[in-house]
């Protein structure tokens, strides 16, 4: 990665990582995740109202 073409902010989410040679991918793929909190551990069949 040349420096001198990529500003400040890329060069900071870049920095140290080095092309997978299977894939070719720059970086650590990102997935979205949520924690939910839930009332009760006991599962519900669907459309069971509790």
């Amino acid at each position: 990665m040349e420096a001198k073409n990529y500003r400040f902010e890329t060069l900071q989410i870049h920095a140290g990582l080095q092309p997978d040679e299977a894939t070719g991918a720059r970086g650590v793929a990102i997935y979205p995740t949520a924690a939910y909190r839930f009332k009760s551990l006991r599962p519900r069949a669907p459309g069971s109202s509790t």
